[in-house]
């Protein structure tokens, strides 16, 4: 979050430290890009540039996107990038199948400077009466504004919201928030506190057991 980026940044700065935000990927052994430590109060929430040797773009419709703010697939080149998935021992023979290029499946967009900002992923939207909601968004400002590490999911038909808070009164707040924000009705918002957010033997977020939490 914004918020762990400045209290590290600001404690660099007592500590006389350098504090990188670096973003990344294990197809990509696993950095892609960093933001220069001199540049990160001005860049919070970035994820920086490509870092040496490598190379970013923005892509939709297998078209670069080159206009300030325009969202699309982040694509990453660079001889950092894996050869492949290997399912078998016979993978192992097919060569190089990604020729130094990975398509990370992250939603970015980029500034004016050329540095990137993800937004999202892919296929984390949902549409609740034809608006367009990215997930990761709104778990992005829902943490900016409780403080609160959040999690999201949901369907077509509804948003579910888990806060990791014990303050049972942050449930119809943010709801609140997130209905002003976004313009939907508060019937399809559903918000929960728990103690913790699950997350999966490899450390990522358990959005199944979060549906069974959120009823």
């Amino acid at each position: 979050s914004e918020e762990f980026q400045k209290y590290f940044y600001e404690l660099s700065k007592k500590k006389d430290f350098k504090f990188f935000v670096m973003y990344g990927q294990t197809e990509a052994t696993a950095r892609i890009s960093y933001v220069p430590p001199e540049r990160l109060s001005e860049k919070y929430g970035s994820i920086g540039i490509a870092i040496p040797n490598g190379e970013i773009r923005v892509m939709t419709d297998s078209r670069d996107v080159t206009s300030e703010g325009l969202e699309g697939e982040l694509i990453y080149r660079g001889k950092n990038v894996m050869m492949g998935y290997a399912q078998s021992r016979e993978c192992l023979a097919k060569g190089d199948e990604l020729n130094g290029i990975l398509h990370t499946g992250d939603v970015a967009r980029m500034d004016k400077e050329g540095f990137f900002f993800i937004t999202g992923r892919m296929k984390r939207f949902i549409k609740i009466f034809g608006l367009r909601l990215n997930l990761d968004e709104v778990e992005k400002m829902v943490e900016n504004y409780s403080g609160c590490a959040v999690a999201c999911t949901g369907t077509d038909d509804e948003l579910k919201v888990l806060i990791q808070s014990n303050d049972n009164n942050l449930e119809n707040d943010i709801k609140r928030k997130i209905v002003e924000v976004y313009k939907i009705h508060h019937t399809v918002v559903k918000t929960k506190c728990s103690d913790i957010i699950p997350i999966t033997p490899s450390g990522k977020r358990d959005y199944k057991m979060m549906n069974e939490m959120i009823f």
